[in-house]
Order: structure tokens, then C-alpha cells, then sequence
């Protein structure tokens, strides 16, 4: 158990209630203490006191539980990820993290790349109004109770099984944007590694005169020129497979961003727009 302190913590509750706090205040430590800091309304002292929970025996494990319907998506996931390290409460974890209107979340997506009349579409963008997406995000559960009738499972880096769809296919979930963002970053380059005969052929992609080219190649270090038997159109899709078949990740993204400029993976912040439960897995 944490041994009370004569001194105030960062995040001891203190009466007096000033801050900072006063000399004379005296510290509520003990699951006193705890039970203070985690009814503060600042996060961050709330933060600490579920970290601080298991020392606690069953009256932190208590405290727990009730983080688990806090108003802040932080303390519940913080709450949610110690109670299942601890193998407690599993009855009040099994549908996963509670979700409220207005949580946000990190989902990573596959773009859409599919062939139309002439040209290799490629969308990097969700439309969260589109229903058919609002049907494939959120599934209807069975037994739902205080208003979560919607559950929303977090897969883990889900490969698409071939190239042609019409719709962004979703890849993982995450609660932190970060995490989300170096998700989205390792499927793009190996979707960049990956993409074959649609490279050319993307709709509004740029497609560069010889002497643009070869002036993007010399100022990036590369040592390739124009063949005599080969038109610009050409040139650039050689290069392309070149830093491809050579696997020269730094250079192969400029050069998508050079000649493309989108991405064949990407981050959607989606808002929360019903109550509803995270199944999760281990990347939240």
C-alpha cells in the first residue's frame, strides 16, 4: 500500500482547496485520499488516482468499476486496460470500453483503389454520412444494457483480401492518435510496395515532362536518365519501379508524393455518434 505522506503530492487531495496548496492543508491519503482525487473534476488528478488504484485491494478495484463509466474516454480505457492486467471485474469488462456521444477515435483505413472507365480511382477520404460505411462501422448487439445497443470491434491491421473495392475498407481502431497515425504510415509503404500496373494509370495523377524528371532524380541522388526508346510517360514508371524493386522507402514515398500525392493508407478521427462498446483488442 502507497504510505501516506505529511507533504502534498502533485495530485493529493488537499482541504483547503487552494491552489497550490496551502502549508497548513492537510493530505487525505489513504483510500480516502483516493476516493477524493478520483471525484476531482480534473482529468488529469483522476488520471492518477485509477493509476494508483490496485494499491488498494478491493476498494481500489471498486473505484475501478466506476471509472469504467467516467465521463472521460481516458480514465475509462486507463481503467479498462488495468482491470484486465489485473484478471478483475471480468463481468464488467466482457463487452469492452464504453463509448459516448461525442468520444473520438482513430480509425485506420485502406484507401479505395479500383478501376473505372479509363482510370485507377484512388480514395483516401471517408464520407462518415455514407450509410452503407455507418452499417459496416457500427453492429447491432444482443442483450444490451444502459443504452450501449451498438458495439464497434477493433481489428488488428485487417489485410484487404485483393485490390478492387469501391469502398475504403477499414483496418484497425485506436484511441490515441499517434499510434493511429504509425498504423496508417507502415500500411501505406507497403501498400507503396505492393502497388503494380494501377502506378500510371491513377486518376489526376501528375504525369511529368522528361526534363522535370530528370531534375527530380538529380536533386534526390538518383543516377537515372530518359532511354532513347522510351517516352516520359515511360521514364516515370520506370523510376517508380525502380525505387520500388529497390525497396528505397524514403525516396520511393517522395516520389508518390511527387507524382501522386495521396495515400493508400490513412487516419479518420470519427466521432462517436451513439453509446456504444469498444471490443478491443491489444492496439488500443
Amino acid at each position: 500500500m502507497v504510505k501516506d505522506s505529511e507533504e502534498p503530492r502533485q495530485f493529493d487531495a488537499v482541504l483547503g482547496g487552494q491552489v497550490p496548496s496551502p502549508i497548513s492543508g492537510a493530505v487525505l491519503g489513504g483510500i480516502k485520499g483516493l476516493r477524493q482525487r478520483f471525484a476531482s473534476e480534473n482529468e488529469q488528478v483522476r488520471l492518477d488516482a485509477v493509476a494508483n488504484s490496485p494499491n488498494y485491494g478491493s476498494e481500489g478495484i471498486n473505484i475501478l468499476v466506476k471509472a469504467l463509466q467516467d465521463k472521460s474516454l481516458q480514465v475509462r480505457v486507463h481503467a479498462y486496460k488495468i482491470l484486465k492486467q489485473l484478471n478483475q471485474a471480468e463481468s464488467e469488462i466482457a463487452k469492452g470500453i464504453r463509448l459516448n456521444v461525442g468520444d473520438k477515435i482513430y480509425c485506420v483505413y485502406y484507401s479505395s483503389l479500383y478501376y473505372g472507365d479509363d482510370w485507377y480511382k484512388l480514395k483516401d477520404f471517408i464520407n462518415e454520412r455514407d450509410k452503407d460505411e455507418q452499417r459496416l462501422f457500427y453492429q447491432r448487439q444482443s442483450g444490451y444494457r444502459d443504452g450501449y445497443e451498438h458495439s464497434i470491434t477493433i481489428l488488428k491491421n485487417k489485410k484487404p483480401s485483393y485490390w478492387y473495392y469501391g469502398l475504403c475498407e477499414l483496418a484497425s481502431i485506436y484511441i490515441f492518435k499517434d499510434k493511429a497515425e504509425e498504423a496508417a504510415k507502415t500500411l501505406h509503404i507497403e501498400r507503396l510496395l505492393d502497388i503494380d500496373k494501377e502506378y500510371g494509370m491513377i486518376e489526376d495523377q501528375a504525369l511529368y515532362h522528361e526534363n522535370e524528371l530528370s531534375q527530380w532524380c538529380k536533386d534526390n541522388g538518383l543516377s537515372i536518365t530518359i532511354n532513347p526508346d522510351e517516352d516520359q510517360y515511360e521514364f516515370q514508371d520506370r523510376i517508380f519501379k525502380f525505387l520500388q524493386q529497390s525497396i528505397d522507402i524514403d525516396r520511393l514515398e517522395k516520389f508518390w508524393e511527387f507524382t501522386v500525392n495521396r495515400r493508400l493508407a490513412f487516419v479518420y478521427e470519427r466521432t462517436i455518434d451513439r453509446k456504444c462498446y469498444l471490443i478491443t483488442t491489444d492496439n488500443i
